[in-house]
């Protein structure tokens, strides 16, 4: 078995064990990053085994227990790499996943995984140093009825989590292990859906969040920006940029599909965004992006991966637009 490192976007790999290396496509999603010195080992379906080693030695492994369903148990909202991945039969399933996600300054790694076998959705992290000693293990419960984004480190060692509800009311938590204590900042439920969170993690609390806005009927509205600062307790920018300010450059190439977030770079003077349209097109499926993860979405199955424009656009502190871009590509690839 060969395993390799899929890097999804800045500062966060998700670590998937496969019977054949990546094809060109997948590099499609994925920002250029170096490869960190993690490897997967010995994952083991028959035994339910799953392991993360570092320069040859564990820093992690789980026995992986049968999926517990339970109506309205918390999910974890399935990713588009996952949702083209669940429809390849030698890929192995999304519970035996890690993710592993670095702080700004490479001083810390977090290295997560959930465990989907209990009543309540739960995930298993752990701190590891920047020589990959480990510093704290701890637990986080996802609570019923909420949809869990993921989790990231900052420089001081403390986690960050962002998590929706049914509403999409929006809810970004910090956690510092040190204490065992967390604190929450909450935007509300709106008309529009909020996917596809992708943070950047800044000074003394400060948490930058991007995000791609839809309607009701999946119509794409704009690009959210939110900036929460968690040391004063406060949200202190929230701004859509509308879609309707891209309507007359948007490529024609590829009419149909969603947007992801490629890239997000983010200070207080100046944020930018990559985005890029994307479907999977496939006989009895519908990709759908704001589905959980869920062993009745992973079977087989003969698929078109689509991969539509690109957009780069960059706003300053004022909301003001410097940079706005938008390559009209199309690229099919069969599956």
């Amino acid at each position: 078995m060969k395993y390799i490192v899929y890097p999804n976007y800045r500062g966060v790999f998700t670590f998937l064990g496969i019977l054949f290396c990546l094809p060109a496509w997948a590099q499609q999603l994925s920002a250029p990053l170096p490869q960190p010195p993690f490897e997967w080992t010995e994952f083991n379906p028959q035994k339910r085994y799953t392991c993360l080693k570092v320069k040859g030695q564990i820093v992690d492994s789980a026995t992986v227990k049968p999926f517990f369903a339970k109506p309205g148990k918390g999910v974890v909202r399935q990713s588009f790499q996952n949702a083209v991945l669940s429809g390849q039969s030698r890929t192995y399933p999304f519970e035996y996943q890690y993710e592993v996600r670095f702080s700004p300054d490479k001083r810390y790694y977090l290295v997560y995984r959930y465990d989907y076998s209990q009543p309540e959705l739960w995930m298993h992290g752990k701190i590891l140093n920047a020589d990959f000693s480990a510093k704290q293990s701890f637990s986080l419960r996802i609570d019923d009825g909420t949809a869990s984004h993921g989790y990231w480190i900052d420089n001081q060692g403390d986690v960050y989590g962002i998590h929706t509800d049914a509403d999409d009311a929006v809810y970004a938590m910090r956690y510092r292990p040190s204490t065992q204590s967390s604190d929450w900042l909450e935007i509300g439920a709106d008309v529009a859906r909020r996917n596809r969170f992708v943070p950047v993690l800044g000074s003394d609390g400060i948490l930058f969040l991007a995000s791609i806005s839809e309607d009701k009927n999946g119509r794409w509205q704009g690009v959210m920006f939110t900036t929460f600062d968690f040391a004063h307790q406060e949200i202190t920018d929230l701004y859509l940029y509308p879609a309707e300010e891209l309507q007359e450059k948007l490529g024609k190439k590829m009419p149909m599909g969603r947007y992801e977030i490629l890239d997000f770079t983010a200070t207080r003077q100046q944020m930018t965004v990559v985005l890029q349209k994307v479907s999977i097109q496939a006989n009895r499926y519908i990709y759908d992006p704001f589905a959980g993860n869920s062993p009745s979405l992973w079977a087989s199955r003969k698929q078109q991966v689509q991969y539509g424009e690109k957009i780069t656009l960059t706003i300053n502190a004022d909301r003001k637009v410097v940079q706005r871009k938008v390559e009209d590509i199309f690229v099919t690839k069969e599956l």
